[in-house]
């Protein structure tokens, strides 16, 4: 009994083994590996003639151009590099060389742009060039891909001999032996090194400056609704060919006529060669009914040079805050013969903002009238915390329309109440 079941078993396992191993297997394998491989074949092609390309005119290129053609041949190439892993391959006798290649291809499109950055100053124009290490780095590239190319045609001929009799684009990326000859680097370098094109330049701008509250024009000036206190919208563009770090943005809000406020650094940013972005810089102090100097500055403090620092100025008046004036008696029915208290209540429309802790009270003066004429003694009744009183006696019974009209101050407008009819008996 064991050995009839040591057979069964075997016999099993041979018959598992007749599918892998057969003709027909391995030819549907590869076959189908390389249909997969065939398009990924054919844009490896297009990335190698691209680089051909750029290596031909990289000293003439600028700098956005140069970096931007770099960095999309790594890209593409190390984007192939994982699309082809997802390949499930054959046999590694066959396959394998082809994945080798695609891999060694984005190793060295990655030296290559990590060399020639350096060569131009980096991004930020500010490195350190090494044309020496630069040459050996490009001549080790050349290397790499002549020995890409060598696996490539070694998985295709393996292919070719194998089941099936499968095949793939020819893919070549160094045709010319000499393109990247130790010679012909140091060419590349020294080319790049020198090029007038690829000189950086630094040139940070501010664009525009709107503030909020939103304001409109007047002449020079931008009119902006009572507030206390200011957001700057500052647009931001680097013009430039060069990447800025660390570009330092501030602003200060200072009253016309006052001595020029240091302006503080309050936010840092990150901004590419050739792009812009807009900062909110909150926080700007100000007073209502009054005019100001607001001052907008970046700079880069690591970068070289007047282009790396920026400055925009623009008037603002800040309106004076809207008032409500009320009036009112005590008591609410006069007696003829006796005093009654005229109660004017003045309330500014920041004081239910978010900042009316801050905010002052309304000052400055109060006018009553009666039936139009200013009442005897109150033409000018002070402002104390918000209110002002009149005393008036009246000696026959009577009606009288009351108001109370307030002068404003420097900070608040002025207003009248609606008119009140007092009775007195």
């Amino acid at each position: 009994m064991v050995l009839s079941a040591v057979v069964v078993v075997l016999g099993v396992s041979a018959v598992a083994q007749i599918g892998p191993t057969s003709g027909p297997y391995r030819r549907t394998v590869d076959r189908g590996y390389a249909a997969l491989a065939q398009p990924l074949a054919v844009e490896s092609n297009a990335s190698g003639a691209a680089m051909v390309s750029f290596l031909g005119e990289a000293s003439r290129l600028g700098r956005i151009a140069f970096f931007f053609d770099l960095d999309t041949l790594v890209s593409d190439t190390s984007g192939l590099e994982r699309r082809y892993a997802s390949i499930t391959p054959p046999d590694p006798s066959t396959g394998s060389g082809c994945a080798t290649a695609i891999a060694r291809r984005a190793a060295a499109v990655a030296t290559l742009r990590s060399a020639l950055e350096g060569v131009a100053g980096g991004r930020t124009g500010l490195g350190l060039v090494d044309e020496a290490g630069a040459t050996a780095a490009v001549t080790s590239v050349g290397v790499e891909l002549q020995s890409a190319d060598a696996s490539w045609a070694a998985c295709r001929r393996a292919l070719r001999r194998a089941p099936g009799s499968a095949a793939v684009p020819r893919s070549t990326w160094i045709v010319d032996p000499g393109l990247l000859s130790a010679s012909a680097a140091g060419d590349l370098v020294s080319a790049v090194a020198a090029s007038h094109a690829l000189t950086p330049v630094h040139s940070i701008v501010v664009l525009a400056v709107v503030i909020d509250p939103s304001a409109v024009e007047s002449g020079s000036t931008l009119v902006a609704p009572a507030a206390t206190s200011l957001v700057v919208h500052v647009v931001l563009a680097n013009q430039g060919n060069v990447d800025e770090h660390g570009v330092e943005v501030g602003g200060e809000a200072t009253l016309q006529g006052a001595s020029a406020s240091p302006v503080l650094v309050q936010q840092t940013v990150d901004l590419g060669a050739a792009r812009s972005t807009t900062i909110a810089l909150r926080g700007l102090k100000v007073v209502p009914g009054s005019f100001y100097t607001v001052q907008v500055l970046a700079e880069s403090p690591h970068s070289p040079g007047t282009g790396a620092l920026a400055a925009r100025t623009i008037q603002v008046e800040i309106q004076p805050a809207a008032t409500l004036t009320s009036v009112t008696s005590s008591p609410l029915v006069a007696v003829r013969g006796r005093q009654v208290t005229l109660i004017a209540a003045v309330t500014s429309s920041l004081s239910g903002s978010p900042s009316s802790s801050s905010v002052a009270s309304p000052t400055g003066t109060v006018t009553f009238a009666d039936d139009g004429a200013t009442i005897a003694g109150c033409g000018a009744q002070p402002v104390h915390k918000g209110q002002a009183t009149c005393l008036v006696t009246y000696p026959t019974a009577s009606a009288h329309a009351i108001t109370a009209q307030y002068s404003g101050d420097a900070r608040d407008a002025g207003s009248m109440s609606p008119a009140i009819t007092l009775k007195v008996d």
